[in-house]
């Protein structure tokens, strides 16, 4: 019996083994995040009040208010130029406050919905918090690139994207 016992007991061992080995890789992939790019940019414009299509094609020019001032400035010009369009939105972020960047929009201005101001600070939570100027291009509601820009660059590729919403018709 003594054998018996002991050939009893190894598999029950094995069985909880194994059973919480698949508790530990189930709980896994039940708790992990929403990390696709596209979905993060696009809960961070509705959770701030704003729509966007699931299949939106287009830009996403994400500006740090807390960034290169000249950037920033170069930055809000564009979107004051391009707030009909309906192939960008114009994400603004900060650990502060808005109160002096929305002086420089109209109240029409204010209430474009491709004007996005994170006042719930959600960019921080996503990890869409960084110090330049960003621009996301998206094709049917993916990401297809992300491009960071360098405060020296800044004229330069603001000036592409304005080519290419120009060209795009938005």
């Amino acid at each position: 019996m003594k054998g018996f016992y002991h050939i009893v007991c190894l598999k029950l061992k094995s069985r909880n083994i194994a059973f919480i080995l698949l508790l530990i890789i189930g709980s896994n992939f039940a708790c992990k995040k929403i990390t696709s790019p596209s979905l993060i940019l696009q809960k961070l414009i509705i959770e701030n009040g704003k729509t966007i299509e699931p299949y939106f094609s287009g830009y996403v020019l994400l500006i740090p208010n807390d960034g290169c001032h000249p950037c920033i400035q170069k930055a809000i010009t564009c979107a004051k130029k391009n707030l009909k369009k309906r192939n960008i939105y114009f994400v603004i972020t900060t650990d502060y406050d808005f109160k002096s960047t929305k002086l420089k929009f109209s109240k029409n201005d204010l209430m474009s919905n491709n004007l996005v101001f994170d006042l719930l600070k959600k960019s921080n939570q996503l990890g869409l918090r960084n110090s330049s100027l960003t621009i996301f291009y998206f094709k049917d509601g993916q990401m297809i690139y992300e491009k960071a820009i360098n405060p020296t660059n800044a004229s330069f590729d603001l000036l592409v994207l304005q080519s290419r919403l120009n060209f795009t018709n938005g």
